[in-house]
């Protein structure tokens, strides 16, 4: 849907409450903001308050379904050309005139696409850009990528008018140059380590009329790479039984800031090896473990595992992946004897 998590306020911010971007793998979200309460019938007719993602989207699945029906933005309209039109069309600013933070809400909050209004989508919906010359934490970044637009034709699009607005809404997310091929250069101010840089770009048609919302973020290198604690091994009688680290990263912040930061592993594997290399046993299933949240992560052999364990060396080695990380974080516990 086009709305994944939104909700709203009296005045017109997004609620504490609702989830912040990026998601998981690394990509913008949510899409788009929607009022997130509404007064449903409970036991007896008794009229309840419901809230949250469903209510949300189910708001924007009701617009898009009034879009469809009445023959915008085409009589046989795809759900990406859907999506575009209510993208364009949101509200990027709040009642005050401050900008929505497009990593709460999004391309803005929830609006009816106005008559007559062509909206162009974008391949892919959202950007994942990681730069081309970072020169470390604290220093200014320059990224590139092409954008493919769909909707229009070439010579229109030269016309538009681009600007972004940073994740946060505080001002803008980098300097957009666009060169006649749709090729944009983004410049970006200094970054705090594993940290997100970008936000919405917005473009603007010959009449002034809004087109076209994407967000982007762009991502240092080492950015989505999954910490992992050293491994500590543990023991049962003075012998080696398993091993025990800390996996990921939380730190919770203040949801009226920047939030709560969360990075978690999309696979690890756990291996028992020999201090040469050769592999012993995988304790993990086959492909690792999937999506694990940041926590400490403990595993014990079991009794059948150690009784095999012929005299020897051995060691842990932990290979750990966040979504998009190019080189896993491998870490090895000290040597041991059976």
């Amino acid at each position: 849907g086009a709305a994944r998590t939104a909700t709203d306020r009296p005045s017109g911010d997004v609620s504490p409450f609702t989830s912040r971007g990026p998601a998981f793998d690394g990509t913008p979200k949510p899409d788009l903001a929607a009022p997130g309460a509404a007064t449903a019938a409970g036991l007896d007719d008794r009229p309840v308050i419901v809230g949250g993602t469903a209510v949300a989207a189910a708001r924007v699945a009701a617009e898009a379904a009034r879009l469809a029906a009445a023959g915008a933005p085409g009589a046989a309209a795809t759900p990406a050309q859907l999506r575009a039109a209510l993208t364009a069309a949101a509200a990027a600013d709040r009642p005050d005139g401050a900008p929505l933070a497009p990593a709460a809400a999004g391309a803005g909050a929830l609006r009816r696409p106005p008559a007559g209004t062509r909206a162009l989508a974008t391949d892919p919906e959202s950007l994942l850009i990681r730069p081309q010359r970072f020169g470390g934490f604290g220093r200014p970044f320059v990224a590139r990528t092409t954008l493919r637009l769909r909707g229009a034709p070439r010579r229109e699009l030269r016309r538009l008018r681009f600007r972004s607005v940073a994740a946060d809404g505080a001002g803008p997310g980098g300097r957009i140059t666009v060169s006649k091929r749709l090729r944009l250069t983004i410049r970006g101010p200094a970054q705090a380590p594993g940290s997100f840089s970008g936000g919405r770009l917005e473009a603007r048609d010959a009449a002034d009329r809004q087109v076209l919302s994407v967000l982007y973020t762009v991502v240092p290198k080492d950015a989505l790479d999954v910490p992992v604690g050293p491994l500590e091994l543990t023991r049962r009688g003075g012998a080696v039984s398993g091993v025990r680290f800390a996996l990921g990263a939380f730190e919770r912040g203040s949801p009226f800031a920047a939030g709560t930061r969360l990075r978690p592993a999309e696979r690890l594997e756990l291996e028992l090896l020999r201090p040469g290399g050769e592999l012993v046993r995988r304790l993990t299933p086959p492909g690792g473990a999937r999506e694990l949240l940041p926590a400490e992560y403990a595993y014990t052999l079991d009794r059948r595992t150690l009784r095999g364990l012929h005299r020897g060396s051995y060691v842990f080695r932990v290979r750990a992946r966040a979504p998009r990380q190019a080189r896993p974080t491998v870490r090895r516990s000290e040597v041991f004897r059976r």
